[in-house]
């Protein structure tokens, strides 16, 4: 996971551009925060949902974040449970990282002001349902982070063509073409669960 040159190298090269737009969104959304603190989401309670090997939760700690962070994949969980501890930072090594789904939270009730899920409604049976159970984590008044791949030419030959043919960087069938979801029908899933789109942004 943490393999500059591995397979998940392409999600290591999205993780500062994502995670500058995440500060600097919740810091709009949550207001009275400065984005150019050190730690401008402290007090937040958030939740990455799909954290695989941690590349997302180790940020959003160093943000100030509390973070939970839950994958289905038990090994995927161990590797970031293992390479958090290894941390200098002690707000990394306090991430709590569990073997779960979004659905057993949402059985347990817990909520979080942020709940983040990257890379991961294009792999789902239901992506509307995934949606709906995500907004159920979520306190009123909070905020929701999506990141999905575009179904266009573009990502196609990126995503498929390139990274899993050409250049063999991800597994052949790690993504399949039908289930990459479009911005327009990614905001009509949170419609239909009740949420709104405040903030919109695409990489090239």
């Amino acid at each position: 996971w943490w393999d500059a040159d591995g397979a998940f190298a392409p999600l290591l090269q999205m993780s500062a551009a994502r995670g500058a737009f995440l500060r600097e969104a919740c810091c709009r959304h949550f207001g009275a925060r400065d984005a150019s603190a050190a730690l401008p989401l402290e007090g937040l309670r958030a939740l990455d949902v799909g954290c695989g090997g941690g590349l997302l939760a180790e940020p959003l700690s160093r943000l100030g974040c509390t973070v939970t962070a839950v994958d289905a994949a038990a090994e995927g969980v161990g590797t970031a449970a293992a390479h958090a501890a290894a941390s200098a930072d002690e707000r990394v090594r306090g991430v709590e990282f569990i073997a779960s789904t979004a659905e057993e939270l949402v059985a347990q009730g817990r909520r979080f002001d942020l709940v983040c899920s990257l890379e991961v409604i294009e792999h789902v049976a239901d992506p509307q349902e995934f949606v709906r159970t995500l907004t159920k984590l979520v306190v009123p008044g909070g905020a929701l982070a999506l990141s999905t791949i575009n179904r266009t030419p573009r990502a196609y030959a990126l995503a498929i063509g390139a990274a899993e043919h050409a250049l063999g960087l991800v597994p052949v069938g790690t993504h399949e073409w039908r289930k990459f979801v479009s911005p327009e029908e990614l905001a009509a899933m949170l419609a239909r669960a009740g949420a709104e789109v405040r903030e919109l942004a695409g990489m090239r």
